[in-house]
C-alpha cells in the first residue's frame, strides 16, 4: 500500500511540474491602459503575438513591460515579426525597457502610424520594424540601444532622434 501511495504521490508531483511548464505558446488577452493585445508565454516572459487578430487598440498604444495571467506575471521581451498588425488606428507607440529585441517586421500594415517611441533599456532594433507604415517619419530610441540596418531608416527617410 506504501508503494502505491508513494508512486502515486510521484506522479502528482511529475503532472504539476508538466502542467506548469506545458504554459510554453499559450496565448491570452492582456488589457492595459485600455489596449488589449496578446501575448504568448515562452518561460517567464511573455512576446507580443497577433496571432488573434481580434486585438483592440486605440490612438495611442503603450506595450506594459510586464502582465499578469492566472496570478502570474511575465516580463514582456520581445516583439517578433506580425506582433502588431493593422489595419488599426495606431498614431503612437511605446515600447518599453523590458524589450530586449524587436525583430523585423514586427509593426505591420499601421496605416495612421507616426510616432514610435523605444524606451530605454530596448537592447536592439532590426532594420525594416516597420512593413506597410507609410506615416512613421520618425522613431524615439535611447542612445544605448542597438540598431541594425541604420540604413533601411534612410532609405526609407525615417529619421532617428536618439536621446
Amino acid at each position: 500500500m506504501k508503494k502505491i501511495l508513494l508512486f502515486l504521490a510521484v506522479m502528482l508531483v511529475a503532472s504539476v511540474c508538466y502542467a506548469q511548464t506545458s504554459m510554453d505558446g499559450l496565448i491570452f488577452g492582456y488589457k492595459h491602459k485600455g489596449n488589449e493585445m496578446y501575448y504568448e508565454i515562452k518561460g517567464s516572459n511573455v512576446w507580443v503575438t497577433s496571432q488573434v487578430k481580434s486585438a483592440t487598440l486605440s490612438s495611442t498604444v503603450e506595450i506594459p513591460s510586464e502582465v499578469t495571467h492566472k496570478g502570474k506575471r511575465y516580463r514582456v521581451y520581445f516583439l517578433g515579426n506580425n506582433a502588431i498588425v493593422g489595419p488599426n488606428k495606431i498614431e503612437k507607440l511605446v515600447i518599453p525597457g523590458s524589450v530586449e529585441r524587436v525583430r523585423m517586421h514586427s509593426i505591420v500594415n499601421c496605416p495612421n502610424l507616426r510616432e514610435v517611441r523605444f524606451e530605454p533599456g530596448v537592447g536592439s532594433i532590426s532594420g525594416e520594424v516597420f512593413e506597410n507604415c507609410p506615416k512613421v517619419k520618425t522613431i524615439y530610441v535611447h542612445s544605448s540601444t542597438e540598431i541594425t540596418n541604420e540604413n533601411w531608416y534612410k532609405e526609407h527617410r525615417v529619421k532617428i532622434v536618439r536621446y
